[in-house]
């Protein structure tokens, strides 16, 4: 499935008009694709907040870089480690 980011950030300046607030984004990624990055480090530059909770294993490299990224995976596999051995014991392994 292909997602296009950048047509969301191209109208975050009209949904902040007249508002006295900021708008925070949260990207929750397996990936991080060179134009997701490209537009979130755009945004990051206009005063967004911008935050990306990574949901894998792979190495992102360059991509990520100049972007807050928290490492959601290996608390995910411990998470899924425990609903497995509580399925196990329920008597329905996954």
């Amino acid at each position: 499935m292909t997602f296009d980011f950048d047509v969301i950030a191209r109208s975050l300046p009209y949904l902040r008009q007249g508002f006295e607030y900021t708008v925070e984004l949260t990207v929750v990624a397996a990936l991080l694709p060179a134009e997701l990055a490209a537009t979130l480090r755009r945004l990051r530059g206009q005063g967004y907040g911008v935050h990306v909770l990574k949901t894998s294993a792979w190495e992102w490299g360059d991509e990520a870089a100049g972007l807050p990224v928290t490492e959601l995976e290996p608390t995910m596999r411990i998470l899924e480690a425990q609903a497995e051995a509580e399925a196990v014991v329920a008597g329905s392994p996954r």
